[in-house]
């Protein structure tokens, strides 16, 4: 029996492997970690510790929408009620990130534990405060509150930066092997 073919193609075999362990080597670890279909969020859900929030984001790799309100400040009521608790906000929202809300008693109470750490970590300086953060922490995008803004807005800059979440998640991808030789 004649061996010659069947080595040949353990040959390309093992050659194709040992071409994907490479290049599975050079993908960094968060990128291949990204790369790996994540859960699929089904609801939206507040957390109030940064931990908490983080820990969903990066299970489900969705940004998290963070904000700051008092509960006696007027335009944080009109957040929550106009934008927060609006249907469009719900539906928009669902199942493209996890919110982390901290509220305060009164203005000028100072905060305090993990909201004051999260205050000095996104640099928010007004209440209501808005930003958006990558699963891994990174800031990305503010989000600041304007009483004229409809829940469409915030809704549109949550789904730009899942979006761009996504898009980082996607494996590389490698040339058409239908490409003309040179």
């Amino acid at each position: 029996m004649n061996l010659k073919p069947f080595l040949a193609l353990a040959c390309v075999c093992a050659s194709g492997l040992s071409i994907t362990a490479a290049e599975a080597a050079q993908t960094p670890p968060a990128k291949q970690a990204a790369s790996a279909k994540a859960p699929k969020l089904s609801a939206f859900k507040w957390y109030t510790t940064k931990a908490e929030a983080l820990a969903a984001a990066q299970k489900y790799n969705v940004p998290v929408f963070v904000v700051f309100t008092a509960e006696d400040c007027s335009y944080c009521k009109k957040l929550e009620k106009e934008i927060l608790a609006s249907s469009t906000f719900k539906k928009e929202i669902k199942g493209k990130a996890v919110g982390l809300m901290f509220k305060r008693k009164s203005l000028r109470t100072p905060w305090t534990g993990d909201a004051a750490d999260c205050q000095q970590w996104l640099i928010m300086r007004t209440t209501p405060g808005l930003a958006i953060v990558a699963p891994n922490g990174e800031r990305m995008e503010p989000c600041g509150y304007r009483a004229e803004k409809k829940p469409k807005e915030y809704t549109e800059r949550i789904q730009l930066c899942y979006d761009k979440l996504r898009k980082e998640a996607q494996p590389e991808t490698e040339p058409s092997s239908d490409a003309p030789a040179e």
